[in-house]
């Protein structure tokens, strides 16, 4: 990624509502450690959980209707805002492990919500890539909240009904595993839905090769 095009994405990521996401999600943490309490492990899974699911900001570009099928090339444009998003996420959850270590409270294994977050964080994802293709130029926020009241419902309907055991349950170690197909397949229909109009797919490309290698073998020698 070059600076010419670092500085646009910067600058359209600070006019997002992202930072303002960011300190929403971890607002229940901030409060419990101004209350000094000395576990804020269950506010911190809802931090990672819906954090995750902010990686859908990156889905927001107010020029992708005039830029969708020009030779900048949609993909490659948001791959640098996946990059910048996911860094500030980073960035911010490192701040507030020190914050929380510095002030003596308990965080709790934040490690083991890693495949609800990757999981929150594909389905927000892939929310954002159907509201792209409905015409949405900001999905990100929309995307975000209904990934995490999908994962919420999911926990809610499987502790509700014997028949819905099988869905997976946020804060349930058993059910990492499940997280983790979850957060597969939705990410290979974020793949696919938000794939670049402009992009030639890979069964074009074969077929191309196979119709060149056809052509040739009939050529007379």
């Amino acid at each position: 990624m070059t600076p010419t095009t670092r500085t646009p994405l910067a600058r359209e990521l600070g006019r997002s509502p992202l930072l303002g996401a960011i300190l929403a999600v971890t607002v229940p943490m901030w409060y419990e450690l101004a209350r000094r309490h000395d576990d804020v492990g269950t506010s911190a899974m809802l931090a990672v959980v819906a954090g995750g699911a902010l990686l859908s900001f990156a889905f927001d570009d107010p020029a992708q209707r005039t830029l969708n099928a020009c030779a900048l090339g949609r993909t490659a444009r948001r791959r640098a805002r996946m990059l910048l998003v996911g860094v500030i996420l980073v960035v911010c959850w490192v701040v507030v492990v020190i914050v929380v270590r510095a002030l003596g409270a308990e965080l709790g294994p934040v490690s083991d919500r890693l495949p609800e977050a990757v999981a929150a964080a594909a389905l927000a994802s892939a929310f954002a890539a159907v509201g792209l293709r409905n015409g949405l130029v900001t999905p990100g926020f929309g995307a975000a909240l209904i990934a995490v009241l999908a994962m919420a419902m999911s926990t809610g309907m499987s502790t509700w009904s014997s028949r819905l055991l099988w869905l997976p349950q946020v804060a349930n170690p058993a059910h990492s595993t499940r997280w983790w197909v979850t957060a597969a397949i939705a990410a290979a229909a974020a793949v696919w839905w938000a794939r670049d109009p402009a992009a030639r797919s890979p069964a074009t490309g074969v077929r191309d090769a196979v119709n060149r290698t056809a052509g040739k073998s009939r050529r007379p020698h």
